[in-house]
């Protein structure tokens, strides 16, 4: 099983990425990159190392938290990698698409 990172999550990467490279240079940015797709592989061989919330997603998505992130993704054949926040941001209405 693989995983796939969807567009929404995708440009959360590449938010993500230009903040930290801003805010703490590119060697930083690359850790931070590194940690997060090690993080999708580690989700693909454990998928259900997450949990629910139902109070944020009706859908049956599951929460990882990779500090200071928050992983949203969907069990299967791929992994569907929805969106990652940051932690501090409300998620009470993350709009998964």
């Amino acid at each position: 099983m693989k995983f796939r990172v969807l567009p929404d999550a995708q440009q959360d990467i590449a938010d993500i990425d230009d903040w930290v490279t801003e805010h703490s240079g590119r060697s930083f940015a690359d850790k931070t990159q590194t940690q997060l797709y090690d993080t999708f592989d580690l989700l693909v061989a454990f998928p259900n190392m997450g949990h629910a919330r139902p109070d944020v997603e009706a859908r049956h998505v599951l929460f990882f938290w990779l500090k200071p992130y928050w992983i949203v993704y969907e069990c299967g054949d791929p992994l569907l990698i929805h969106r990652i926040f940051h932690g501090a941001r409300d998620i009470s209405n993350p709009t998964l698409g």
